[in-house]
């Protein structure tokens, strides 16, 4: 998991993170009715659903969860969170 030391940064997730973070955006994913296992595991299906979500907010599709796909689930971050 990458931590968060700035500002009103969010930690950028991808495949391979593992962690509470991830089980965060697993479960707000869940809540929007992507197809997703809340692990913890930043796995295959976790890209895929994030892919989704980003494809159907018009959102870069990069398949991390990055500050605008934060935003998008209505996250707003601050220092040290995570």
């Amino acid at each position: 998991m990458t931590n968060c030391n700035c500002s009103g940064k969010c930690p950028v997730l991808k495949p391979g993170n593992r962690g509470s973070a991830v089980a965060f955006v697993q479960n707000l994913l869940r809540q929007r009715r992507y197809a997703v296992r809340v692990d913890g595991v930043y796995d295959s299906q976790t890209r895929n659903a994030v892919l989704a979500f980003q494809r159907n907010n018009n959102l870069s599709r990069t398949g991390n969860v990055d500050d605008a796909t934060w935003r998008a689930l209505g996250v707003t971050c601050l220092p040290d969170q995570y």
